[in-house]
């Protein structure tokens, strides 16, 4: 009697070593007080923590929002360009 297996068709059939490993993405660091685009409106970092896997979260704060301050992954802001 034979068992059969289904793999997910995503699943690659290589030994781990033959693998390529997925390059870090490189995030921007914004510094505390510094003013950042989220969600298309300004807001103002007031805290920064690095999670042990690496991953940067910001405490970011608006005065006219109904939830003044909010917790963002760093992935999800970007800067505010000035020319």
């Amino acid at each position: 009697m034979n068992t059969h297996v289904t793999f997910p068709s995503d699943r690659i059939l290589l030994p781990r070593g033959l693998v390529g490993r997925l390059a870090a993405i490189p995030t921007y660091q914004f510094d505390i007080g510094e003013p950042v685009l989220w969600g298309g409106e300004r807001w103002e970092v007031i805290d920064r923590q690095t999670s042990m896997m690496g991953r940067q979260t910001y405490t970011v704060f608006k005065a006219d929002d109904e939830r003044p301050v909010r917790e963002v992954a760093g992935f999800a802001l970007s800067p505010i360009l000035t020319a």
